[in-house]
């Protein structure tokens, strides 16, 4: 056979690779395109991944093969004990860890695509998307933060999506010492449920009422008495928009009812 042949060959046999590949990949995008549109889990969206790139690593696979042989490729190309040892390291590091720790965390799902997260150092977002390399977080100013599979493996991350519609926030405020704690109770409590976002905890008392979080008197500060309650409130707001919401009702009606909010100050007399 000439070599015009042989290369007419080849590049109908790649051809055709190419068609199957590209067909493979649109069929896997169109099936786990089906099966998100009922659950758009955290592992599906891995899996789809995982099994794209399978595709496409067997296409390179085959062309090679095609080109000259798998046999001789590998004497050729990775003969070396040396060489081959560079490339398993150079994987491992970049790319294995990776796949590896984003194949855990779709298993064992600690968190899911739309779920709100703050990792370790105080990346917060909401879980756009994970691939093999990395997770896709999206802020509350719409700035995408692309983080590495291997670094939220490692990392403690607090779940805003514990439960599937209720979400709840600690607060903490500060009285004077000579406030009357029973109104200051009162005020705090009114407020928070005269907001239109809060809602009563979601676990019901002895008598099987939904009450709103109780406020307690906590502490003796320094300067102050500390009271704390717990809100609740649902999924679809952020924990920054119910905090603000929160601590204005909350300042405007201890100033509107007399109520001392304590602050340091420094007195300077001249002697």
């Amino acid at each position: 056979m000439s070599v015009g042949n042989i290369i007419i060959v080849w590049l109908i046999a790649i051809a055709i690779l190419a068609g199957a590949t590209w067909l493979a990949l649109r069929l896997n995008k169109f099936i786990f395109k089906r099966i998100r549109k009922r659950r758009n889990a955290l592992h599906y969206m891995y899996m789809e991944k995982l099994i794209s790139a399978a595709i496409i690593i067997c296409f390179i696979i085959l062309v090679i093969t095609t080109f000259g042989g798998a046999d001789n490729i590998w004497k050729s190309v990775l003969g070396s004990t040396a060489v081959v040892s560079a490339v398993v390291g150079f994987a491992a590091q970049d790319i294995l860890k990776n796949v590896l720790a984003g194949m855990m965390m779709s298993i064992h799902k600690p968190f899911d695509i739309g779920e709100r997260i703050i990792l370790e150092d105080d990346t917060a977002g909401i879980v756009k998307e994970m691939n093999m390399r990395h997770v896709e977080l999206v802020g509350l100013d719409s700035v995408r933060v692309i983080v590495p599979n291997i670094q939220i493996a490692a990392m403690r991350l607090k779940n805003h999506n514990f439960t599937p519609k209720i979400r709840s926030v600690y607060f903490k405020f500060y009285i004077g010492y000579d406030s009357d704690m029973e109104k200051a109770k009162k005020v705090i409590g009114d407020a928070i449920k005269e907001s239109e976002y809060t809602l009563p905890r979601p676990i019901k008392n002895e008598k099987g009422e939904n009450l709103y979080g109780q406020v307690y008197f906590l502490e003796f500060a320094e300067s102050a008495l500390l009271m704390g309650t717990t809100v609740y409130y649902e999924n679809i707001y952020t924990s920054e928009f119910i905090t603000d919401e929160i601590n204005t009702r909350v300042r405007e009606a201890l100033i509107r009812n007399g109520i001392e909010i304590p602050y340091p100050y420094i007195n300077v007399v001249k002697a």
